[in-house]
């Protein structure tokens, strides 16, 4: 239990322990737990929303983003939230001495910094220029403080494996970014002949995360009004679905703890009031 915030955060960043300290207190006032149920296969959505009053939907973006390029799929490649996970879980990860991480969000920061507490050396490839990086400006600076490098305007193509099948390097094309007619900010346009092989023991990709909702039964699936991949809630988080409330990350796309905390409040306070009055 604890979600993204037990198994996907730095333990550097967040204490485990607070996190766990929160979920025995609302057991201990009565909240029941079902650990490893997967709905849609242990359990359905209709049986779970038929069986109770109101439901509160906070799955997150469990679905990261692939990179789409040769060698993705070779023996040290991964996606950043995975290995965050099973860091997190107490496995032990094997990334080698030398990881390149692809993506300029915080979970890309997150998955360097953790790297380099292994005791690996560790370059951060972005598409963009690092003052366009959507990461937090303290977690740059903190991941450039503690030695991580960060490659701006670099497009990767292919990981490049050796004869078992193991990642030995990642190739990429620099880019230059180039102003849009339309007024908008620069886009990355690779330049031809650019190539660069960086030897690395491990990849990983950073790009983004999406939700996945194919567990809710068709016949509410289409009562539930979804854009750009996330719920559409009113302001006490309830969805079109009569009953269903959402929050965190598949609902609200400032995409952090604190923003999915104050959802599942104002949540609270509308689900209350609506069954108690």
């Amino acid at each position: 239990a604890g979600g993204m915030t037990m198994y996907g955060i730095p333990k550097y960043r967040l204490p485990l322990d607070s996190i766990q300290k929160q979920v025995d207190y609302i057991m201990s006032i009565g909240v029941n737990i079902h650990f490893n149920t997967k709905v849609g296969k242990d359990i359905s959505f209709k049986e779970i929303y038929e069986n109770n009053d109101a439901v509160f939907m906070g799955v997150g973006f469990p679905k990261a983003w692939t990179l789409g390029i040769e060698g993705e799929d070779a023996k040290g490649s991964m996606q950043a939230v995975n290995f965050l996970h099973m860091i997190n879980s107490g496995e032990n990860v094997e990334v080698g001495n030398k990881v390149a991480v692809v993506g300029g969000g915080n979970v890309a920061i997150d998955a360097a910094r953790v790297s380099r507490r292994l005791g690996a050396d560790v370059t951060i490839l972005y598409r963009r220029r690092v003052q366009d990086m959507p990461a937090d400006w303290e977690e740059i600076e903190g991941a450039e403080d503690e030695g991580v490098h960060i490659e701006p305007q670099a497009i990767p193509i292919k990981i490049h494996t050796d004869d078992k099948g193991n990642v030995k390097a990642i190739e990429y094309l620099k880019a230059e970014m180039v102003q849009s007619e339309e007024g908008g900010r620069p886009r990355p346009v690779a330049i031809e002949g650019s190539n660069t092989i960086m030897e690395v023991t491990a990849v990983m990709a950073a790009i983004g995360q999406q939700g996945d909702y194919d567990f809710i039964d068709k016949e509410y699936a289409d009562q539930i009004k979804i854009e750009r991949g996330r719920f559409v809630v009113d302001k006490n988080q309830q969805t079109t679905l009569p009953k269903l409330f959402a929050g965190g990350d598949a609902a609200n796309r400032t995409a952090d703890a604190i923003s999915a905390i104050a959802d599942g409040f104002r949540a609270c306070k509308a689900i209350d009031k609506m069954l108690v009055g």
